[in-house]
């Protein structure tokens, strides 16, 4: 698999990769506990790929904190071998001190500069190169999220900051709901007058295809069905998105099961049988996560 997608990678594509769960929530970098077998096992598996691997990144679980890891941290570093580009990934606030980034810059290890809800956006430079993570905001799933173009131009000194002490920077965005990841890159990407020409057909493609009206042939639009509505039930309205199989299996739904969050004339949030569901009024927008609303939202079909 490996091979493949080295042979399948356009010219000049740089992959990044990221240390199995493995190494780093089941066995907490321990080295008693074989990680370091495990991590030889994981760079075989990426010998493939050659020059065309990028970062590895080494994300620490939340509860991995500086006062009883960071001895299990420095020991892994000591021994990953350093012709690799590595980044670590912190996700507890106790590493932010300077006896972090010793260690880093000691291994040259990226420090993983990154924006989401927790942590701050501080910049370190701990390496000959940097990694920056953009999560986003969610309000249920951090990166169920599209950043604005002002929130991407107040990066733009922040990357260029970073690109001036580096000899390359890494840039991901982690927000995939949507193809946000996507268009938020390409549009960074501009900002910084780094975007192709190719770049910039695929973010014209996202923003065509976000505006299109989609169903399948032969459907008729909401607006046909407007004079005739009228006096029609809920389920009757119902039925212009769904069928009477999951209108029924949605009467079956008891008071219990339902949990209203947020109610307000803009936002409705509610958890419904353990999923959640996002109804913005303002925006026209539903977000909700269970498989059969996935396999129909393309086709304006609901669950």
């Amino acid at each position: 698999m490996i091979g493949g997608l080295r042979r399948n990678a356009p010219p000049g594509f740089v992959f990044a990769a990221k240390l199995p769960k493995l190494v780093t929530h089941d066995k907490w970098l321990d080295l008693g506990e074989g990680v370091e077998d495990d991590t030889h096992r994981f760079l075989q598996l990426m010998q493939p790929l050659a020059e065309r691997l990028g970062p590895i990144l080494i994300q620490l679980r939340p509860k991995f904190n500086f006062d009883e890891h960071a001895g299990a941290l420095e020991d892994y570093l000591d021994m990953i071998p350093g012709n690799y580009e590595w980044a670590v990934e912190f996700r507890n606030v106790s590493w932010l001190r300077d006896e972090t980034y010793d260690i880093l810059r000691k291994h040259n290890v990226a420090y993983t500069v990154v924006d989401e809800p927790l942590l701050p956006s501080d910049v370190h430079v701990t390496a000959d190169f940097a990694y920056v993570r953009w999560h986003g905001h969610g309000t249920n799933l951090w990166y169920d999220y599209e950043y604005r173009e002002d929130q991407l131009e107040e990066w733009v000194p922040k990357v260029n900051e970073i690109a001036s002490k580096v000899r390359r920077t890494y840039g991901y965005f982690n927000n995939h709901f949507n193809a946000n990841a996507v268009k938020n890159a390409v549009e960074m990407l501009g900002l910084l007058d780094e975007a192709t020409p190719e770049q910039k057909i695929v973010h014209e493609k996202i923003s065509t295809y976000r505006e299109e009206s989609i169903r399948p042939r032969g459907v008729q639009p909401l607006s046909a069905f407007m004079e005739k509505d009228e006096d029609l039930s809920v389920a009757d309205h119902l039925m212009h998105f769904t069928d009477p199989r999951r209108i029924g299996r949605g009467e079956k739904i008891s008071d219990d099961e339902l949990r209203i969050e947020r109610s307000s004339n803009e936002l409705l949030q509610a958890k419904i049988r353990g999923y959640y569901i996002d109804v913005d009024l303002d925006r026209k927008v539903i977000k909700h996560d269970c498989d059969d609303w996935r396999k129909g939202r393309h086709t304006k079909r609901m669950c």
